[in-house]
């Protein structure tokens, strides 16, 4: 549990990142950003900012 919440940003950052660019790896099969990309990216988002709440909330507490 020590680590999740370290773990979930990264995992976040890093389907962000591959949603964005996988036109470039030959996995995107439309001309610019499809539907998955943008679903993928938006997801990406949504686990990097729970888990840079998360770690900003156990820092917090840390300091209590």
């Amino acid at each position: 549990m020590r680590y999740a919440p370290g773990g979930l940003l990264v995992v976040g950052v890093l389907l962000f990142l591959f949603s964005l660019s996988a036109n470039v790896f030959g996995i995107g099969h439309y001309p610019g950003i499809g539907m998955r990309q943008t679903a993928g990216a938006i997801v990406g988002v949504v686990l990097a900012a729970g888990g840079m709440v998360w770690l900003r909330k156990a820092k917090g507490r840390e300091g209590t």
